[in-house]
């Protein structure tokens, strides 16, 4: 049955990064203003006063103008860094919450060009986290995520009680998305067209 579940998966994510690098850039810019205005808004990111989130690149909502509300606001905010490993779904990389502040900070990395800060820097822990924004490729409005399939998120998300919400264009949303049984879910998803809360958590 994994096997089967992980060919759907694989199937799935070809689909949508076709699409996902296909979608005009005006309309990415448009969804990506309207998901972080109704992201800032939620009480749950309010309230929060340390900040995990993605940065973002390419066919991913822009995160950047977050990170740099959230740091005027004085908020800690922590971007991933991701550790040697092989990236399998049930095993190898893990990644780490480095606190920064500023982007100038950030280099790009090898070999998808993703933005890290260096090594040596500040280590958020998990439980002093208190709300994580999550990139996907794919939600369903279960909670349930599709990402890279490197599994680097499901192992962080696992650790800690932080509040989760995953951001996701409005066209990529599923009814139900294939998923096993390390996969973890999010208490929320924010699309452009409004906020859908999973069944595990009460608004």
């Amino acid at each position: 049955m994994s096997n089967i579940i992980l060919a759907k998966k694989k199937g799935l994510r070809q689909r949508l990064l076709t699409a996902a690098r296909n979608l005009p850039l005006a309309k990415r810019q448009e969804d990506d203003r309207q998901i972080r205005q109704l992201l800032t808004a939620m009480e749950q990111y309010q309230k929060a006063k340390t900040l995990f989130i993605f940065i973002g690149t390419g066919w991913e909502v822009d995160t950047w103008p977050l990170i740099e509300d959230a740091l005027k606001q004085g908020k800690l905010v922590a971007v991933p860094r991701c550790l040697p490993g092989t990236g399998a779904a049930t095993g190898g990389g893990v990644m780490e919450a480095c606190l920064i502040d500023s982007r100038r900070e950030l280099r790009q990395v090898p070999p998808l060009g993703l933005w890290e800060p260096p090594q040596g820097g500040p280590v958020l822990p998990a439980a002093a986290i208190d709300f994580v924004v999550v990139p996907c490729l794919a939600c369903d409005k279960e909670g349930h995520r599709l990402g890279r399939g490197g599994g680097f998120y499901d192992r962080f998300l696992a650790q800690g009680s932080f509040y989760k919400a995953a951001v996701c264009r409005q066209a990529f949303l599923q009814d139900i998305l294939p998923t096993e049984a390390h996969d973890e879910t999010v208490d929320a998803v924010v699309t452009e067209a409004g906020i859908y809360y999973s069944v595990a958590y009460k608004k």
